[in-house]
Formats: structure tokens, C-alpha cells, sequence
């Protein structure tokens, strides 16, 4: 059987490396998936992960190898955060290895974008996924979220109160006062002229809540690791959909 060759998963943040760690953990991620140390010093930001990542993909003063990206669509469509990617690409390619095209792959789903990178007779691939939950009817009414992300999957999360109660650092704070206190605290803000528009943005008013100690990343990491366990197998990836659906389609591409 040839050996499965390496593939490296690139990420924004560390609450997205905090997410992404806990799904390896539990299985949930193919196992020749490799975290990417990310280098937000010297690359900061969404524009900065691109050139973080095309070394290791462009087949020209590069690696040639096939690497996965997760980026958050904020207030972009899936089609309009796949265009900003592409742009980003082929200015740093321009740049820095104009013999190299950049080419689409093929389209896993209508959410997830794949591109060969081409030149000196060999190639490179990366597959975007945007993440972010644009389509959640209760996360946009009820909590005004318009700036989407991976934080609105732990939001869902948050809001199940069997996966809640299952996180110790929350035990300060019953899961209905929690809910409750996110949007008094969130409405409060807003009558202040404060924005409130991010899944993050309510994990870090229920750690004040809580009176949490440890960082976002590790409430993140605990938060996943006690979803999978609590939930299960089958009931933790529907509480992880489309994401899991996306990751999926994204080991097959790249198999």
C-alpha cells in the first residue's frame, strides 16, 4: 500500500488551532492531517496566512505539496470569499513565483473550492474552506451575528446544555442564567454603541460571566473535547454541520 502523504491544515487563529487540535484528538480529522504552526508575527491576518501557506504548496521555490485552509467568511458569500482567495493567491504568486498559474480543482460542494498550483512540470494543492455559519436562522435573529466564523459553531455549543454542563470551568454559572446573561449583556452593549456581532464576542462575555482564568483557546479546546464525548459520534458531527460534511469532502479530494 503506497504511504498516505502529509497534508497541512492552515488556520487563522489560535482558537481555530484550539478547535482544529480537539477535532484531531477525537478522530474526526483524517490522522495524515498536519496542524501548521502558524506564524502570526511575521504573518499576520488573512492575507498573511496566504503567504504563510503558499511556500509550502507552490511547486516552484516551494514544496509542491497539498495543504487544506480554513478561513472565516465574516460578512462575505461562500462565492465571494473563494474570489478573495484566488486574488490573494495569484498577487503573492506575481510576486514572488511568476512561473507558477494558479488553476481551479475541482468543487467539492457549493461551499468548498479547491486550486492546483502549476509550473516546471509540477503542481501543488490547496483546498479553501470558508467556515462560519451564514445560514443559521437562530444565530443571526436571535443573536445578531452578521460577521460569521468558527466561534459560531462553539456558540451552538455553548447553547446545548448538555454539552454546558459538561465543561467545569462554566460550573460557576447555570446554563439558563448563561443564556440569559449573553443577551442581556449583549444588548447592553449595543445601547452603548458597542458591536456585537461575533460568536467570539459572546464566548468572551461568558468567560467574565464565569470568571474563567485559563485563555479562550483552552476554554475552546475543553469546550470540543467535552461536545464529542457528551454528544457522541453521530450527534457531535450534526452539531458540527456543514463543517464536518466540508472536512470530509476535503479528505476526498485530497486522497
Amino acid at each position: 500500500m503506497a504511504e498516505t502523504k502529509q497534508v497541512f491544515v492552515y488556520y487563522e487563529g489560535d482558537d481555530d488551532k484550539a478547535f482544529l487540535q480537539s477535532l484531531h484528538a477525537a478522530k474526526f480529522l483524517p490522522d495524515w492531517w498536519v496542524l501548521s504552526k502558524r506564524d502570526k508575527q511575521d504573518h499576520p491576518g488573512k492575507d498573511g496566512l496566504v503567504r504563510q501557506l503558499l511556500p509550502f504548496v507552490r511547486p516552484v521555490n516551494g514544496a509542491g505539496g497539498s495543504a487544506v485552509v480554513l478561513v472565516d467568511l465574516d460578512d462575505l458569500t461562500y462565492e465571494g470569499r473563494a474570489a478573495w482567495f484566488r486574488k490573494q493567491v495569484e498577487q503573492e504568486l506575481h510576486t514572488n513565483a511568476p512561473g507558477v498559474t494558479l488553476e481551479d480543482g475541482p468543487v467539492a460542494n457549493e461551499r468548498v473550492q479547491s486550486f492546483r498550483l502549476v509550473g516546471a512540470g509540477k503542481s501543488g494543492r490547496v483546498v479553501l474552506v470558508p467556515v462560519g455559519l451564514p445560514n443559521d436562522v437562530e444565530l443571526q435573529k436571535t443573536y445578531k451575528i452578521n460577521q460569521f466564523a468558527i466561534d459560531d459553531w462553539l456558540l451552538r455549543l455553548i447553547l446545548d446544555k448538555n454539552v454546558y454542563s459538561a465543561v467545569s470551568e462554566f460550573k460557576t454559572v447555570p446554563h439558563e442564567v448563561a443564556c440569559r446573561k449573553l443577551l442581556e449583556v449583549a444588548e447592553l452593549f449595543r445601547k452603548n454603541g458597542l458591536e456585537v456581532n461575533k460568536g467570539k464576542t459572546y464566548i468572551r462575555i461568558l468567560r467574565a460571566l464565569a470568571a474563567i482564568a485559563p485563555s479562550t483557546a483552552t476554554i475552546v479546546e475543553r469546550l470540543v473535547k467535552k461536545a464529542a464525548e457528551t454528544l457522541g459520534a453521530p450527534a457531535f458531527r450534526q452539531a458540527l454541520q456543514p463543517l464536518m460534511d466540508d472536512l470530509d469532502a476535503v479528505a476526498h479530494l485530497l486522497e
